[in-house]
């Protein structure tokens, strides 16, 4: 079954894209061990979250977003643009 949900973008000024998939660098664990040493630190590339976090970070009020799926509901398109 498809539904469609309407969504007021209007008041929208800042975008994230979160990405939820384990870092690679610890393994969804948070914590690496360096060798030599006798403690694990968090993990530089997700900072100890386990998990990748925010990719793209977008804020400007001059700004709106656009959204447009396409492709057959395949394809979800984020246009930026200046705001009226």
């Amino acid at each position: 079954m498809n539904s469609l949900t309407v969504i007021d973008l209007n008041n929208v000024t800042r975008l994230e894209v979160i990405d939820g998939s384990v870092c690679q660098g610890c393994e969804g664990a948070g914590r690496i061990h360096v060798a030599g040493q006798d403690a694990s630190f968090d993990c530089p590339a997700c900072h100890g979250s386990g998990y990748r976090g925010r990719q793209v970070v977008f804020h400007n009020e001059n700004k709106e977003l656009e959204l447009s799926l396409q492709d057959d509901g395949r394809t979800l398109k984020i246009f930026i643009k200046d705001r009226k």
